[in-house]
């Protein structure tokens, strides 16, 4: 089955429900029915990869997030504290 710990393969992820990431980047707050938006990153800590697709500002596609890096998506807690800070203050200075 699927192992449901702190950090989830979105390559396995895509795998085993293929419909599940596409719900999960939906950006909830700024989506309308008619215009559906993703999330976006929110920092620049993967633009060096290719700031068109990585970029603070960039929606969050199915695409982007399994393009093989593994492990690219990790929740809050798990990430370094240096991270979560660049991510706040991103949030707060937008």
């Amino acid at each position: 089955m699927f192992d449901l710990g702190a950090d989830v393969s979105e390559s396995k992820l895509k795998e085993t429900f293929p419909q599940l990431l596409e719900i999960l980047l939906i950006d909830r707050t700024t989506s309308q029915p008619s215009r559906m938006k993703n999330i976006i990153w929110a920092n620049d800590n993967y633009a060096y990869m290719d700031p068109k697709k990585y970029g603070a500002e960039v929606q969050m596609t199915v695409s982007a997030v399994t393009n093989g890096v593994g492990n690219l998506i990790q929740p809050r807690a798990l990430k370094s504290n240096e991270l979560q800070d660049c991510v706040s203050l991103h949030n707060i200075l937008s």
